[in-house]
């Protein structure tokens, strides 16, 4: 009797065991995600930094809009120049949490956070079809500290829950769990255009997975999300006049010229830029011996629902050289790349762990070594932080009573600094702001930046002498005085 009762133990030991690793696994890449925010915070700041550039002029701007004006989901709801034309769930989000814990810098970086620690806690989930536990869990760490997310994953920008809205969607899709992962893609197309991709390419899959045209599931992943994103635009065109932004459109172009030219600067950031290019190189290799050793390796990707993954990196890239590039348009699919790295790994090595979790930690050291280059401003590194801390250096300086009632000219970015309030810069404002282009008043100093519009120097340098340097690293700002 006993012998019989521990025969049927044994049987549910090893699925006792398997969920226990997963429960311990999922605890450890969690407390591993928000130690590493220690580090950023001490050497970077930036879970109380000020908001800088895109955030400072129109996201975190938009996202205090609705704090103050009220929470909603309406193109109306805010003004062209802070929503620019872009659907509202971003600043919605962020509104929220202005709502809820206070409108300042410190509970915006915070909110941002935590919606990446979701997002990667689903990658994690999304890694362990292919990987044990405690091994997916160092591949979703290693993919974590990669300059190019850990970056972005603190800022008042759509591109970061575009991404984690497209890990759920994703994730989800190949769990079978298709309303849920339509809920995702619906919430990505609420966050940025961009996310049109995401239809497009999950009812691809399902019709390669299933071999069929059209099944029951492309409502839930194609079409809903499509007519959802139509009514959208068509409330936009009732309340704003237009389906999308004119400003967008104008950047968007089907001439040669200007595909090739994003084309080149993608294909630069992929393979020179943050240290990629051994990234890019592994990524070769594995493909190719995953291929080698399993032909049907491919036949078997492009009709199963994982064909899904490099659908949507395909289709991301289209979009982006068809409308517009920044290195930060790639977040949301550059990620999958990582995973159909490890995913090509696993296929390689099958049950051997050992090879795959050295290429992780050689790959997340190699990603910790490039969070701060310190070599120009991008906002896919922390070489961010020292433009913030040059421009905070400058107001502070300007707080001196020699600029008492003065006329000092801005341009952008620091005069984004003055459209509004509670966005990390704090000083005494006893001068006269003034817009460097404006010719009807004379400025008796003007405030240059690099980043931003120190070109200018040369337009000026007849009439004005520099006064001070404020640097903090690669970026600087200059006071000019007039003579």
């Amino acid at each position: 009797m006993w012998n019989s009762f521990t025969k049927v133990c044994s049987i549910f030991e090893p699925l006792m065991l398997n969920k226990q690793n997963k429960v311990t696994a999922s605890l450890a890449i969690v407390s591993a995600m928000l130690l590493t925010y220690w580090p950023l915070q001490y050497f970077f700041g930036v879970l109380n930094q000020a908001y800088f550039w895109d955030e400072l002029g129109v996201y975190s701007r938009s996202s205090m809009y609705l704090f103050e004006h009220g929470l909603s989901l309406l193109p109306s709801a805010v003004p062209d120049e802070l929503s620019r034309g872009h659907p509202l769930l971003c600043p919605f989000y962020f509104g929220l949490a202005f709502k809820l814990f206070g409108c300042n810098p410190s509970v915006a970086h915070l909110a941002a956070a935590c919606l990446n620690l979701l997002g990667f806690y689903a990658l994690f989930q999304l890694l362990l079809l292919q990987l044990k536990p405690y091994l997916a869990a160092l591949c979703t760490w290693a993919i974590f500290v990669q300059a190019l997310f850990l970056s972005q994953s603190t800022l008042v920008l759509p591109e970061m829950p575009l991404m984690v809205c497209s890990i759920f969607a994703v994730t989800l899709y190949l769990k079978q769990h298709f309303k849920w992962s339509m809920l995702c893609i619906l919430l990505a197309l609420q966050i940025k255009e961009s996310a049109l991709v995401l239809p497009i390419a999950f009812g691809l899959a399902e019709s390669l997975a299933n071999k069929k045209i059209w099944t029951k599931n492309h409502v839930y992943l194609f079409l809903l999300p499509v007519v959802s994103f139509i009514a959208f635009v068509v409330v936009q065109k009732i309340q704003r006049g237009y389906f999308f932004y004119p400003l967008h459109t104008s950047l968007a172009s089907s001439d040669p010229y200007y595909i090739k030219e994003r084309w080149d600067d993608f294909f630069d950031f992929f393979l020179c830029q943050e240290g990629h290019f051994p990234f890019v190189i592994a990524c070769a290799i594995s493909f190719l011996l995953a291929l080698i050793i399993n032909i049907k390796h491919l036949a078997n990707m492009l009709f199963s629902r994982q064909v899904v993954m490099p659908l949507i990196i395909v289709g991301s890239l289209c979009f982006l050289v068809l409308n517009y590039y920044l290195s930060r348009y790639t977040l949301y699919f550059m990620v999958f790349v990582y995973v159909l790295f490890f995913f090509s790994l696993a296929k390689i090595f099958k049950q051997r762990q050992w090879p795959i979790a050295c290429l992780a930690m050689i790959l997340a050291v190699w990603g910790i070594f490039n969070w701060n280059p310190n070599k120009d401003y991008t906002d896919v590194n922390f070489t961010y932080s020292q433009h913030i801390k040059s421009l905070q250096m400058t107001f502070k300086v300007l707080e001196d009573t020699e600029y008492d009632q003065k006329n000092i000219g801005f341009n952008f970015p620091c005069s984004a600094v003055f459209w509004g309030r509670n966005n990390g810069y704090t000083f005494k404002q006893h001068f006269n702001c003034v817009n460097t282009y404006d010719t009807s008043q004379i400025k008796d100093y003007i405030v240059l930046t690099h980043p931003g519009d120190m070109a200018d120097t040369a337009t000026i340098q007849s009439n004005y002498t520099l006064q001070k340097e404020l640097r903090s690293g690669y970026a600087y700002c200059r006071i000019y005085k007039k003579l």
